[in-house]
């Protein structure tokens, strides 16, 4: 089983990021429905041009 500290690495959250809540299924969500800052960055450089 992967722990949730390895799951929010994955996702490219510092160390020490605080999530909250108050269930492993909570946290685990939220890390699971995060969209990876390196993701978003690349999204946000194609789509910001069209909406200038």
């Amino acid at each position: 089983m992967i722990s949730l500290h390895t799951k929010a690495r994955a996702q490219r959250f510092p160390d020490g990021h605080g999530f909250q809540g108050k269930t492993t299924a909570e946290l685990t969500r939220q890390v699971g429905n995060a969209v990876p800052v390196n993701s978003a960055y690349w999204l946000a450089q194609r789509v910001l041009p069209s909406l200038n």
